[in-house]
């Protein structure tokens, strides 16, 4: 591995972190859910800063710092625009919106945010630091994100266990299958967004936006699948949703117990 930067600036990735903090502190304050999907991704982007700080794993530290600094960049926008009653993405419209429903399983709730995330503001990232019109030289970098990833997914099943207890249960019971929903939203959903990736740098600079806004709409489309679940899904959803704690600053504690 040739890192281009043996030391770099992490300072803009703590400043991002002590904006996740304040989302996650106002959840606090206000009882909203909106601190669920915030408490996961910061968990994500401290992980990525130490990474990233420890210089050994990608290849290039400077372009990892620009492009979390971005990717949170995206969500803290949406959930500025949406607290201020202003228009934001349809994919974050639906996720945010959401946290107003007291009928949303803590599930609902990581998956909305993770479909807006990932399916939506991850591929017009990466597409933003595209060499030359190719995301070729990202690439190796973005899958060692995936790893990352990967490791995540153990302990904050664990947790969302503690406060879903039925979803624990059924975890249980199928051990894999809590395991295969983060896998798709944070690890499967990351090959999918590389693929819409390179359809953005595709389109050029006079096709960017109509692209973005295309993805929007079939991101957005997905997240109202989330939202509303069909049959037999729903009463399934319900049912876990029955027990499930609605202790959002208690909730919060124990997400962010990981961090």
């Amino acid at each position: 591995m040739t890192n281009a930067n043996a030391s770099v600036n992490v300072k803009p990735i703590e400043n991002a972190i002590a904006e996740l903090d304040a989302v996650i502190e106002w959840a606090r304050s206000e009882g909203s859910p909106v601190g669920y999907f915030a408490t996961l991704y910061r968990l994500v982007t401290r992980t990525i800063h130490d990474t990233v700080a420890r210089g050994d794993y990608f290849d290039d530290d400077a372009r990892m710092v620009t492009f979390d600094v971005r990717f949170a960049g995206r969500y803290l926008a949406a959930y500025k625009a949406w607290r201020d009653g202003e228009p934001t993405t349809e994919a974050w419209a639906i996720a945010l919106e959401a946290t107003k429903d007291t009928d949303v399983t803590l599930m609902q709730h990581l998956m909305l945010g993770i479909n807006a995330h990932m399916n939506l503001d991850l591929p017009v990232v990466a597409a933003s630091l595209a060499a030359h019109g190719s995301l070729a030289s990202l690439h190796a970098d973005f899958l060692r994100i995936n790893e990352i990833l990967g490791s995540l997914v153990p302990p904050f099943e664990e947790a969302v266990g503690k406060v879903s207890p039925r979803l624990a249960k059924i975890e249980s019971f199928a051990p894999k299958l809590e395991g295969k929903l983060f896998d798709f939203g944070l690890i499967i959903g990351r090959d999918v967004a590389w693929h819409d990736a390179e359809s953005v740098v595709e389109a050029g600079q006079n096709g960017h936006d109509a692209r973005v806004e295309s993805l929007d709409a079939s991101v957005a489309r997905l997240g109202a699948e989330f939202r509303h679940l069909p049959e037999p899904l729903a009463p399934i959803n319900r049912w876990i949703g029955e027990e499930e704690s609605r202790d959002v600053a208690a909730n919060l504690d124990l997400l962010g117990a990981i961090t």
